[in-house]
């Protein structure tokens, strides 16, 4: 049906669909576009990373002055279970610095920031 429609605009319909990238394709953008991160071209580009959301849980009261919320301190973080991940936009640059940083204080992402 599409090469009719093609044909009836006095289009040449396209005889093969185009090449896939293959494995060995893949491998080379990856490898050039890991040089690119490296030597710092792309330091502007934006994109997203997952980090962890360590907020202290807290729940909803209602009092006589009305709806009250009450935080929870719990030791270390708290529960395993309680941590939740959330997604930030920032430059290259900035997960670079933020990597390292988290990388040598251990420190959760949203102590940095």
């Amino acid at each position: 049906m599409m090469r009719q429609a093609m044909e009836a605009f006095g289009m040449e319909p396209p005889e093969q669909q185009p090449e896939q990238p293959n494995d060995e394709d893949w491998a080379r953008r990856d490898r050039r576009t890991k040089e690119q991160v490296e030597s710092g071209d792309r330091d502007k580009e934006t994109i997203e990373i997952e980090v962890d959301d360590v907020s202290s849980p807290f729940f909803q009261v209602f009092s006589p002055q009305g709806m009250e919320e009450m935080g929870i301190d719990l030791p270390f973080g708290g529960p395993p279970g309680m941590k939740t991940k959330t997604t930030r936009r920032v430059t290259i640059r900035i997960e670079r610095l933020i990597s390292r940083a988290m990388d040598s204080n251990h420190m959760p992402f949203s102590k940095l920031v």
